[in-house]
């Protein structure tokens, strides 16, 4: 099954197929389009023509009888994190009702999302650690790589760490925290 994920900044906009390699699945091709989809808050009739080329992009890259089965998810970033949010729910509503549209399925609503800073922060780790081969289970945390992401409206920094209890200000005696 192929899945097109299609991402969205201040300044773009960015649609990502994955190619099978036998170890791993990463992008290997992508298309870029400007400016992002904040940058028509105040015109959402825009957004169509803005989504064609990157629909048209993912038409050609990806097999089509595999259109129907292939889902297709758009993750709006800080650029529509930063507008008003009724702005940016009429930006969503009608990237909505153009993927539906698509040959691509597109069956539930919250496929179509401005995604939290926390979660934008977690897809950016998973995919570096996963890249990395790094999410082993016989692998601890601390050989897990940290991610600095620079973007156009934000910045993520994510690492992981190791889980331990803080002691108490209150509380005189050692610290909590497993040694290691």
């Amino acid at each position: 099954m192929f899945r097109v994920a299609a991402t969205t900044s201040t300044s773009s906009t960015n649609v990502k197929y994955p190619s099978v390699t036998p170890k791993l699945i990463l992008p290997t091709k992508s298309f870029k389009t400007t400016p992002g989809l904040s940058a028509r808050a105040l015109d959402p009739s825009g957004i169509d023509a803005a989504l064609r080329p990157l629909l048209n992009f993912a038409r050609e890259s990806v097999p089509m009888e595999n259109w129907k089965e292939t889902q297709i998810h758009l993750m709006a970033t800080a650029g529509l994190r930063h507008i008003e949010q009724h702005l940016s729910e009429s930006i969503i509503d009608a990237c909505r009702e153009t993927l539906r549209e698509s040959p691509f399925s597109f069956e539930k609503d919250e496929w179509a999302s401005v995604l939290p800073g926390t979660k934008e922060a977690s897809y950016g780790w998973t995919a570096v650690n996963y890249a990395f081969n790094a999410l082993s289970p016989e692998k601890p945390p601390k050989e897990t790589y940290g991610v600095l992401e620079l973007g156009g409206a934000s910045m993520q920094v994510t690492y992981a760490c190791l889980l331990y209890t803080s002691p108490s200000p209150r509380d005189k005696r050692q610290s909590r925290m497993p040694s290691s």
